[in-house]
């Protein structure tokens, strides 16, 4: 996150006071609901792939999001983190932006991690294979307050789309502070499938993001 201050990142949002009214900040609740519409777009993108390779894919349930969000509380409070103290409802889970060309809905869900400073991004969804680039932008910079807010050092995308990397690099170019996006391949915490038997075919893993870790 460089030297961004929140104050200094509240500034740099009032040129975009507009777009901010269509986006908002949710709760463990609404992620609830945010993944059941989730697992059933993953299913149907996968039934739909006419690829003669094999494709895995983790569901991003309802179950999932769960576990990641208990287990971001558990180490809180084993830390003493700031974020397990006071109000619980004080620590934002994700957003969602609405984008009023299109009438479709980005929507965002993250894992706080105290102990590492990292804010993990668990699944950005987006509903359609083009544009929605300012929505993209507008989730993603809710991230970015709720990182700095916690004075978390880093917001963490696994194999995030282009259209996220593009967001992010624009993001840090106009913020500045010294904050920096970089894409790099992962050296820990990388999550694979244990294949059983003795059959070797190749196989692609769809939607490689933070919630199919476990």
């Amino acid at each position: 996150m460089g030297k961004l201050s929140l104050g200094e990142y509240l500034k740099y949002l009032e040129r975009y006071s507009r777009q901010q009214t269509l986006t908002h900040y949710v709760d463990a609740d609404h992620i609830q609901s945010m993944c059941h519409n989730d697992d059933g777009l993953s299913m149907m993108a996968m039934s739909a792939s006419r690829s003669p390779v094999t494709h895995a894919q983790f569901l991003p349930s309802r179950e999932v999001a769960e576990w990641h969000m208990m287990r971001s509380r558990v180490r809180a409070r084993a830390v003493d983190a700031p974020g397990c103290r006071g109000n619980p409802n004080a620590i934002h889970r994700g957003a969602i932006s609405w984008d009023p060309v299109t009438r479709t809905s980005v929507s965002l869900w993250w894992v706080h991690d105290f102990v590492k400073q990292r804010l993990y991004l668990g699944k950005l969804t987006v509903r359609r294979r083009q544009g929605l680039e300012f929505a993209i932008r507008m989730v993603f910079g809710a991230a970015v307050c709720e990182a700095v807010h916690w004075r978390l050092k880093e917001i963490i995308a696994w194999d995030p789309m282009p259209r996220l990397v593009a967001q992010a690099e624009n993001l840090a170019r106009e913020v500045g502070c010294d904050m920096t996006a970089t894409l790099e391949n992962r050296s820990e915490m990388v999550p694979c499938f244990r294949w059983h038997g003795d059959e070797a075919k190749e196989v692609v893993w769809t939607e490689a993001e933070y919630y199919g870790w476990g």
